[in-house]
Order: C-alpha cells, then sequence, then structure tokens
C-alpha cells in the first residue's frame, strides 16, 4: 500500500516485504501519520511511557501522540505549578529518561514483547541506536528501519558524508523518505 504524499529517495514504498518497519527522524515530520496510514500495526517504544504520564496528567494515552498535545505547557495542567513553562513533551522526555536510569532496555523489552508475534508492524518512533541494534538483531533481513523528513535539505545537509546520510540520532537507516504531508495542518 503506497502512502499519499509520501515521496521515496530510495523508491521504497509500504508494500515492503519487511515484516518490521521502524520509523526515525525528527520531531513533527509526520512519523506517527504515516505510520497511521500503512495498513499494519502501529506499535511504539514510548507506549509504556504514554501510559504512565497519561496516569500522571489524566490524558488520555491516544492524545499523547498528538503533537499539539505534546506542545501543551504544564502549567495548563492542575496538577502542575501554574508557572511552569515545560510541556508534556518535556514530561514525556523526563519521564522516559528516568525510567531508562532504573532499565535502559525497559522499552526495548516491552516491545519486542509486543512485536514477538507473526504479523507485520511498523513502529513509528525509533529514536536511540540501541533501539535500531536490538531490532536488527531480533530480526534481522526482516527488519527495515526508515528516516521520514519533511525536505531533501533534512534528509541531505550541506557538508554531509554519504555514511552522515544514513545514520540519525547514531541510527544506521536503510532508506530516507520526504514526507510532504502538512501533518498540523491536516492537508
Amino acid at each position: 500500500m503506497a502512502v499519499d504524499n509520501v515521496s521515496p529517495i530510495s523508491g521504497s514504498t509500504f508494500t515492503s516485504d519487511h515484516r518490521i518497519i521502524a520509523l526515525c527522524g525528527p520531531e513533527g515530520v509526520g512519523k506517527t501519520y504515516l505510520a497511521s496510514r500503512s495498513g499494519r500495526r502501529v506499535v511504539s517504544f514510548a507506549d509504556p511511557l504514554r501510559d504512565i504520564v497519561s496516569v500522571m496528567t489524566g490524558i488520555p494515552t491516544t492524545d499523547l501522540r498528538d503533537g499539539d498535545v505534546k506542545r501543551i505547557p504544564l502549567r495548563n495542567l492542575a496538577v502542575f505549578s501554574s508557572n511552569d513553562e515545560r510541556t508534556i513533551r518535556d514530561l514525556l522526555i523526563a519521564t522516559g529518561g528516568f525510567m531508562r536510569s532504573f532499565n535502559d532496555d525497559y522499552f526495548i523489552t516491552t516491545t519486542m514483547d509486543i512485536l514477538d508475534g507473526d504479523g507485520f508492524y511498523i513502529i513509528d518512533d525509533l529514536r536511540f541506536d540501541r533501539e535500531a541494534a536490538v531490532l536488527r538483531e531480533c530480526f534481522g533481513d526482516d527488519v527495515i528501519i526508515i528516516r521520514v523528513a519533511s525536505d531533501e535539505g533534512d534528509v541531505y545537509a550541506e557538508g554531509m558524508t554519504y555514511k552522515d546520510r544514513y545514520t540519525t540520532n547514531g541510527i544506521d537507516y536503510d532508506e530516507a523518505w520526504i514526507n510532504r504531508h502538512d501533518a498540523h495542518s491536516g492537508m
């Protein structure tokens, strides 16, 4: 199934035979949007994190996937200080760091338990090289890592070496796709 408004740099589509597609890339480029349109079961390393923050804030877990919700200042929530300028995204990041301080592989282990079945999955939030390494170790050629960008400049920044073009946050990715969908406007 091809996804609308995506220009794959290397010509691939979501019709991939890979059992696992993992999307990486900067905030706001539409990884979750693309995943939701893929026809595959969407899995996130951050799902357990969203469950925890949902309990802390009262915000439904599904809403914590929304970039606009993640930009809400904590001061808007009754449980936080009225002068707190940090956002829900900041709370997600801090809570994730806290959880990893006790068990660096907590989110990986939880996600791998979900992927242990026979289905076809798409991960919408690959962020760390350790996550990528475990996916490749467990699934080998059945996993493809795709970097999603909003434009060619995001993928091919001036002065990058060939190797740099296929690495983000230490993650070696197989392909880069340009998402022409504006996730914020719904266009």
